[in-house]
């Protein structure tokens, strides 16, 4: 919906781009470039809150994707048989190799992630 206001919004001046998540980052950084005066000034100031949303928007959700990664590797961790190899050894052997464990396989699963993931045009830069 933000994507769509800026488009509406930049569309009143005449100043449009193609279609695509990807495209918008071209109208944020006419949103963003003082010099460029298609834009009256209270327009831009304007705009440039959508602007500022829409990438804090980004980031979030890019904050939230990782944490749901890292909750999904830690329950196909806990899947793993051997993962109960040192329960009952003392307190440090379990936390050491679990961690481990934990981390090798978020390496993976990010891993796979962003192979699948590579040409998706959702980001804004």
């Amino acid at each position: 919906m933000l994507a769509n206001r800026i488009r509406g919004c930049l569309g009143e001046f005449g100043i449009v781009a193609p279609l695509g998540i990807r495209r918008v980052a071209e109208l944020i950084d006419i949103i963003r470039d003082d010099a460029d005066d298609r834009i009256p000034r209270e327009a831009r100031i304007a705009m440039t809150a959508v602007a500022d949303q829409l990438c804090d928007l980004q980031r979030r959700i890019k904050e939230i994707e990782r944490a749901l990664v890292v909750g999904k590797a830690v329950l196909i961790a806990d899947a793993l048989p051997f993962l109960r190899r040192y329960d009952r050894a003392s307190l440090i052997k379990p936390i050491l190799f679990k961690t481990l464990i934990y981390s090798v396989v978020v390496f993976f699963v990010r891993f796979s992630r962003n192979l699948s993931s590579f040409g998706s045009s959702r980001t804004i830069p």
